[in-house]
């Protein structure tokens, strides 16, 4: 049962390579097709030109929305100041075994480049701070750099071999 997982994982993440804009890198861990390193740089918007990084963990997938987790230091509305969970339920109304992980994957992607307009959010500090003028001078004082027990392992990317870095440039390019 869990090769055919794990196949099904693999399908998504070809379905991630090619359906997601370049901006956007995908790489499952080296020890489990059930954690997922996302990188992305939105190209507009307040984030634009920021490198962001988060996992997601699909540990019940496809029956349940993926965990997504942020590196600490990221502001955002949907990012839980504390926990740095994503609020992906907020995003994906319908959460189905048919919904594609690129799509999570988008729409977290375009939550970066057009703040939405929600009624609730986990960081309403967040939203307050993104909403005024003087945004990007209030979010930049808050923003710090992780210390080394935050900068665990499950936020460190992972080293890539030279023939890694050669297939990423083939499928990327």
């Amino acid at each position: 049962m869990e090769s055919f997982a794990s196949q099904c994982l693999l399908l998504e993440f070809q379905a991630c390579v090619e359906q997601l804009p370049k901006e956007i890198v995908v790489q499952p861990s080296i020890r489990t097709m059930r954690q997922w390193q996302v990188c992305m740089t939105p190209n507009n918007g307040f984030y634009n030109g920021k490198i962001i990084i988060y996992n997601i963990y699909l540990e019940n997938y496809p029956n349940n929305i993926p965990d997504v987790i942020f590196q600490s230091g990221i502001v955002h509305p949907l990012i839980n100041p504390h926990s740095t969970n994503f609020a992906s339920q907020l995003l994906i109304n319908e959460w189905n075994r048919y919904t594609r992980i690129y799509e999570l994957i988008q729409a977290i992607y375009n939550s970066f480049v057009e703040i939405p307009q929600l009624k609730q959010v986990p960081n309403p500090e967040a939203y307050n701070i993104l909403k005024s003028p003087d945004a990007k001078n209030t979010i930049l004082g808050q923003l710090k750099t992780p210390s080394a027990a935050e900068n665990h392992e499950h936020n460190e990317p992972k080293k890539w071999t030279p023939q890694k870095e050669k297939l990423c440039h083939v499928l990327y390019d």
